[in-house]
């Protein structure tokens, strides 16, 4: 019931204005007119956005550069030895094929770095472990690391 008056008030609201407009007044003071607003025409914008600068200047530009251009990003969260196994699977998983980005090129081991640095504590524990269970299997099959 409560949300069906809620509702009822809701769309009521907007003609409330136009009722009290309707209703005579019960003073008998006149009531003070501010001027008309001047015409507007198409050419002159409102107010606040008609003030031109009195001096045209260009705008200031700044060198910028992409990140990856200028140095290499260094893993935070994997070890060294994890993050050659996540860049050596990344490239099995997605390499370049038919002239599309590989994992690599789209730095999805780095990206990957940086997530699992801010995700909860059980999705690291399962990438540090994997990690580690292929790098065992590795060694144990063929005596040298994934990577």
């Amino acid at each position: 019931m409560k949300r069906r008056r809620f509702v009822k008030a809701l769309v009521a609201a907007p003609a409330i204005p136009a009722a009290l407009a309707q209703q005579p007044a019960n003073n008998n003071s006149p009531r003070p007119t501010s001027p008309a607003p001047p015409p507007l025409d198409a050419t002159t914008p409102p107010a606040p956005l008609n003030r031109t600068p009195t001096e045209a200047t260009a705008p200031t530009s700044l060198p910028t550069s992409v990140a990856d251009e200028v140095s290499d990003t260094n893993p935070k969260f994997f070890s060294a030895v994890q993050f050659a196994a996540l860049r050596r699977i990344s490239e099995i998983i997605m390499p370049s094929i038919n002239g599309a980005p590989s994992a690599l090129d789209a730095k999805a081991p780095e990206f990957l770095d940086f997530l699992l640095s801010r995700s909860p504590q059980d999705r690291q524990l399962l990438y540090k472990n994997g990690l580690d269970q292929l790098n065992a299997q590795a060694k144990k099959l063929y005596n040298k690391s994934f990577a």
